[in-house]
């Protein structure tokens, strides 16, 4: 075995290393996002609610999809504000160019 089977050895193992560490983060992307363990504090009152919407090892699901609902819809109103903000600002522009328009034809 000469100094090429050495180095031709090690080209192999790299390749295989890389290999692995690409599939091994493909089956982890694949998998989903990891989960964090978080310690919060909660009011009394809304962890009876919490008991009594979902059994204590469901707990995690409904805040999860209690947040990203929450999210949600706190980008709807800020979108529909944004909205109505800039047709408010466009307002009397819109009203000038229609002004001009029915000049015209007039």
């Amino acid at each position: 075995m000469g100094d090429d089977d050495g180095l031709g050895l090690i080209d192999r193992l790299l390749g295989s290393i890389h290999m692995i560490r690409m599939y091994s983060e493909h089956i982890r992307k694949s998998e989903g996002p990891m989960n964090q363990r978080l310690n919060i504090t909660l009011p009394e009152q809304t962890v009876r609610l919490l008991d009594r919407a979902v059994p204590k090892g469901q707990r995690s699901r409904l805040i999860d999809e209690a947040v990203k609902r929450f999210v949600r819809e706190k980008g709807r109103v800020n979108l529909r504000k944004q909205l109505e903000r800039g047709a408010k600002a466009r307002a009397e522009r819109d009203l000038e160019v229609a002004e001009g328009w029915f000049a015209l034809s007039e």
